[in-house]
């Protein structure tokens, strides 16, 4: 039934994933923005002579390693703008106006099929505290995503060499990607990523900075091994988890799964005070992982 509604998106079927669920948990007007930049061509430009300022300017936009949380800032930012000063401020910061129209295109089109398929009827409010959708956002874009995530294995200086492994094996960032030269990547972190690219060797053309709760709880299927607290899941990626938290993120899963069942079976279904208990734990579990 969840397929039904993704195919009637006209997005990527990971990007339809990624938009009933942030339509579930109240902050589907940022997964909009980002599904509308990961539909239309690319959002920041590297002009040659000036990649070193244009890719210091994009990693203003980005937080804390995600180039589509850097396509979301961009784009409110602009929405923001009064009339008259979009090509000022799309010269200065190597962003293409054209791609930001279009983007506003396909974030209405992507709305208004949204509304048709019932997933924004009683959605949940789209005003949570920005702790919350630090939290949130990353979870979604991982749900989206999966089963494209990478890790890194180690850290060399610059972040340029750093060693990043996909289930396929060994990949690199994309040169124009926010996490390309980064100096404070630490072995272990884990990235979700939309599209791998082979040029003259396999790249992440874009990717978010997700944790390791976030892969648990919406990544692929959990399974034990003979330890008590090493578990995996999708059959390559390990990690070592409590038993009692293990117990709550299944149980969490279990809800997600539940209440995605239930909107696709029936998209006009009020399942408010069922997501806000379970927006609610995300964000703590998330929150406390961060500390």
């Amino acid at each position: 039934p969840l397929g039904y509604h993704i195919a009637s998106l006209s997005c990527d079927a990971r990007v339809g994933k990624m938009l009933l669920l942030g339509s579930l948990f109240g902050c589907h007007q940022q997964v909009l923005t980002m599904a509308a930049a990961m539909s239309c061509k690319s959002l920041f430009l590297s002009p040659i002579g000036q990649q070193q300022e244009a890719d210091r300017q994009k990693r203003r936009f980005s937080g804390s390693g995600s180039d589509h949380i850097a396509m979301l800032r961009a784009f409110d930012q602009y929405c923001e703008l009064a009339d008259g000063e979009h090509a000022a401020w799309c010269r200065e910061r190597f962003v293409s106006q054209e791609a930001l129209q279009s983007m506003v295109a396909i974030r209405g089109q992507l709305e208004l099929q949204l509304q048709e398929c019932g997933f924004l009827n009683h959605a949940g409010e789209d005003s949570q505290q920005e702790q919350d959708l630090d939290a949130l956002l990353p979870c979604v874009l991982c749900a989206g995503m999966f089963p494209c995530l990478a890790q890194v294995r180690n850290s060399h200086s610059g972040g340029k060499g750093c060693t990043v492994h996909t289930k396929e094996g060994e990949v690199h960032f994309h040169p124009s990607s926010v996490n390309f030269r980064r100096g404070d990547l630490a072995g272990g972190q884990w990235f979700a990523y939309l599209e791998k690219v082979e040029t003259s060797k396999p790249y992440l053309r874009d990717g978010t900075k997700v944790s390791a709760l976030a892969v648990l709880l919406f990544g692929g299927k959990i399974e034990r091994t003979r330890s008590k607290q090493l578990i995996t899941v999708d059959g390559w990626i390990s990690f070592m988890c409590r038993p009692n938290v293990l117990a709550l993120v299944e149980a969490l899963k279990a809800e997600v799964e539940n209440v995605l069942l239930l909107k696709a079976e029936d998209p006009q279904a009020d399942v408010r005070e069922k997501v806000a208990i379970i927006r609610d734990a995300v964000v703590q579990l998330v929150s406390q992982e961060r500390k």
